[in-house]
């Protein structure tokens, strides 16, 4: 019986050396190198991506949300309220500059070199006030801002829908500088 035993012994140390024989060579053989991160921590970062996707996805539409509640408590019915929607109005698409930066930027244009608007000799008011014209004042507000330099009078007028923000150039040179806003 010990002569079985050693023989089923040596044969299993024959098959476990044959195994390891095989594993090597396959090992050698195969192409290319491990990988440096296994498959799962790939997944792992693809599921922080989509999170992340998805977190600044609500995180927008609760800022738009935010936004539309403010826009309609925030209503257009006072002259500093209106004042304040006019100066940082960005035109139709609300990206790029804002009515104050435009004007500027059309006078530093037509007074190459000077400073025009920090002139002693220039005169600039800015005036909004309901629009009595209208069937309905307290909807529509005029908006104005005259500038006063020493070659010319700049008059600048829109009048504004305070229900929809939605702002209408009255002369020409008012309807230019909405032209740049929404060019922008």
């Amino acid at each position: 019986m010990s002569v079985d035993k050693n023989l089923a012994v040596k044969g299993w140390i024959g098959i476990g050396i044959i195994v390891v024989i095989i594993v090597g060579v396959v090992m050698v053989l195969l192409p290319g190198e491990p990988e440096e991160k296994p498959d799962f921590e790939k997944t792992r970062e693809q599921q922080w991506e989509e999170y992340d996707k998805e977190f600044e996805a609500k995180k927008q539409a609760a800022l738009d949300k935010q936004e539309q509640v403010e826009l309609e408590e925030a209503k257009l019915d006072t002259e500093e309220k209106v004042t304040e929607f006019m100066q940082n109005y960005k035109g139709i698409d609300n990206s790029g500059t804002n009515l104050y930066d435009a004007v500027g930027l059309v006078m530093e244009v037509a007074y190459m070199g000077e400073d025009i608007l920090a002139s002693p000799a220039t005169d600039v008011w800015v005036l909004a006030s309901p629009d009595y014209s209208r069937e309905v004042s307290d909807k529509y507000w005029k908006f104005e801002i005259n500038i006063n330099t020493y070659r010319e009078k700049v008059h600048l007028e829109w009048i504004i829908d305070t229900e929809t923000s939605s702002v209408y150039p009255v002369n020409e040179d008012s309807k230019i500088i909405l032209d740049i806003l929404d060019a922008e």
